[in-house]
């Protein structure tokens, strides 16, 4: 919080500080572009994994939801589970 302070109490027509708050929006939009995209790709997983796990009950209705979303039905909960584990560590690494 003190950088930030110390960050507004500079002048404005200072070049340092323009550039310094531009790198920091720039960084803040794209960690927010990568979360979107990591957030999409687990909601998307996990619809994958429910259709799975119900496919006992209901093998049409889940080659049916496969298909909106443009995922083939021969994919494995394991492969799910594999995906959703790397974006788990891709997003602890950010």
């Amino acid at each position: 919080i003190e950088e930030v302070y110390t960050l507004l109490e500079l002048d404005t027509d200072k070049h340092s500080y323009i550039t310094i708050k531009d790198e920091l929006v720039h960084e803040l939009a794209a960690s927010e572009l990568r979360i979107n995209a990591f957030q999409e790709r687990v909601t998307t997983l996990n619809q994958v994994a429910e259709y799975l796990l119900a496919s006992v009950e209901n093998k049409q209705e889940m080659k049916m939801n496969l298909s909106k979303l443009n995922i083939t039905d021969k994919i494995g909960i394991d492969v799910v589970e594999k995906e959703l584990n790397e974006l788990g560590i891709q997003i602890e690494l950010e």
